[in-house]
């Protein structure tokens, strides 16, 4: 078989691993081993648990395939790209604008393996009409228009096109909010959807209009959507009846109902739901249901099967607190997220004395005024053990309990850590320094840890050099905004081979990095073109921003 025949091959069916694998061996055969190793190495990824002790070695060996060869797999002519990933050794989504995307036209294949689209804003002649013709949107499966004005031509692009392979689609944020079911009615692709975001903006309700929930849940019938995002929507408790009680909810999995004004009471609408839903994944940030409500809501029967739970923003009471440890949820738990709440003290205590689950991985407690009592609780919890993911940020940590942390022993499957914005006490700033920096880097059952935050922390080049040449990890993404690095931190930065590992490192708001204080990141050798790098408000000179720019291209956030 021919290049053109294996992408053909590969376009028409995206979830065989074993043709990617195949078209690997070809690879092999046809002088590009690296290209046919990195099919090879992300293929395994895809199927690893993120503690397999296999994960390590092969991202490690992902980036360095990536590092060198990048700008050839993604082609000279794709310009304009502002966001991309590869998955499975192919380039699977992109973040562009509007004209970039059409001067692409004429390359077939190896656009055809994206099956993720953002499209943004961007000045020019073209209109989203001209997309009718354009060959890769046969084959998306995720279409987001968030960051896009949802005008009149894009409803006519998406009544117009059929989308065949279409499951995912976002047009939130936008104007026109309350025209969401007329857009949809007409939509062959409609039924075959699987996710669907029509939430409203930050900007206001009142110019971007009431959702029609009637309108939309008429169009919705017919649908097997497994996931629906209707925040900011002005939801009251009866139109969330209306479509709690909707046909279409019985295939449904995930609801995000958040920021909405539904009033306390309307944990009754979800115990009168469809008798057929069960959620697994239930956002109610911002309202309510989140507080008071919340031991009623999670005895309702369609929320037996939950094991994801976002409360942001609930002032939850204890009485709450203890119900929700007691329920089954709790039980079964995988995801909670209740940052910007009051969860300190006696009501985290509720959580952290349960048995909980085995399986939760994620858990998101930032700014809630957590002290070091609390990390102790959460240090003992029975659950602790199971957890990838933990934000402990914008409390009120100091070096003791960030060591207590560190030191337990009870996180060795933790990948990702935030504790930035830690003050001992608001009025004092008295921040987590080279300490806490130093007592992370040498615990080794943090081994694992990919992602670590530490930004308002004062951090001097001690504690950079902590981080960076830990013999206990090997960091891929490490925030230190505002941390009041000096030139001579960055110095010890740029002199650690560490530093190639890094896909993401946020240096913003570092103010003594002025003018050239950031030229030797810039011409560092062990700076990867991969780096995600954040340095904004450090006032770096427009020397320092051409040559990363050069080097990083759309990856330079100045």
């Amino acid at each position: 078989m021919s290049h053109e025949a294996f992408l053909r091959t590969i376009i028409t069916q995206p979830d065989d691993d074993l043709l990617r694998l195949v078209y690997a061996d070809w690879l092999d055969e046809n002088d590009d081993p690296a290209r046919a190793e990195f099919i090879r190495v992300q293929c395994e990824l895809a199927h690893l648990p993120d503690d397999d002790e296999r994960r390590p070695r092969l991202e490690d060996r992902e980036h360095e395939l990536l590092s060198e060869h990048e700008p050839a797999w993604l082609g000279s002519e794709l310009v304009g790209l502002q966001e991309w990933e590869f998955q499975r050794g192919f380039l699977h989504s992109i973040t562009i604008g509007l004209d970039d995307l059409l001067s692409w036209q004429e390359i077939v294949y190896d656009l055809c393996t994206v099956r993720d689209c953002t499209l943004t804003e961007q000045i020019g002649s073209a209109s989203p009409e001209d997309l009718l013709d354009c060959p890769f949107l046969a084959n998306l499966m995720s279409l987001n228009l968030s960051r896009i004005s949802i005008e009149q031509p894009i409803y006519r692009l998406l009544e117009a096109k059929a989308f065949p392979a279409l499951k995912r689609l976002d047009f939130s944020n936008n104007s026109g909010l309350h025209q969401g079911g007329e857009l949809l009615r007409e939509w062959p692709t409609m039924r075959y959807l699987k996710s669907l975001s029509v939430g409203g903006t930050n900007h206001g309700v009142e110019f971007y209009g009431t959702l029609d929930v009637r309108q939309l849940a008429n169009v919705l019938n017919h649908s097997q959507l497994n996931e629906l995002s209707v925040f900011n929507c002005r939801l009251t408790s009866d139109s969330l009846l209306r479509l709690l009680r909707s046909p279409f909810m019985t295939h449904l999995k995930s609801l995000d109902i958040s920021d909405n004004p539904i009033a306390g009471e309307g944990w009754q609408t979800f115990r009168d739901a469809n008798s057929a839903m069960r959620l697994n994944r239930l956002d109610i940030s911002e309202t309510p249901l989140g507080s008071d409500a919340i031991n009623y809501l999670l005895g309702c029967q369609c929320l037996e099967n939950l094991t994801e739970l976002e409360i942001n923003g609930c002032a939850t009471e204890r009485s709450a607190m203890q119900a929700l440890a007691r329920s089954a949820y709790w039980h079964y738990a995988k995801v909670f997220r209740a940052h910007s709440g009051n969860l300190s003290g006696k009501k985290l205590e509720s959580l952290c004395r349960a048995t909980g689950s085995p399986n939760l991985t994620l858990l998101d407690l930032a700014s809630n005024g957590l002290r070091p009592n609390d990390i102790r609780l959460l240090c003992e919890a029975p659950w602790a053990g199971t957890l990838t993911w933990l934000a402990l940020s914008g409390n009120h940590l100091d070096y003791q309990s960030v060591k207590l942390l560190a030191t337990s022993g009870r996180f060795q499957n933790l990948r990702t850590l935030h504790l930035a914005n830690n003050s001992v006490d608001a009025e004092a700033e008295i921040v987590l320094g080279d300490n806490a920096a130093i007592s992370l880097a040498k615990a080794k059952s943090l081994a694992n840890l990919c992602i670590l935050t530490l930004d308002e922390s004062f951090v001097t080049d001690r504690g950079v050099e902590a981080l960076i040449n830990s013999p206990n990890w090997k960091l891929a993404g490490l925030g230190l905004g505002g941390c009041e690095l000096t030139p001579r931190s960055v110095h010890v930065l740029v002199k650690s081979p560490r530093l190639t590992r890094l896909n993401w490192l946020d240096l913003s708001r570092n103010t003594s990095l002025f003018g050239d204080g950031l030229l030797p990141l810039a011409e560092s050798p062990y700076l990867s073109r991969l780096c995600e790098l954040d340095i904004r408000g450090c006032g770096a000179s427009d020397r320092v921003r051409q040559i990363l720019r050069e080097r990083l291209g759309p990856r330079l956030s100045d």
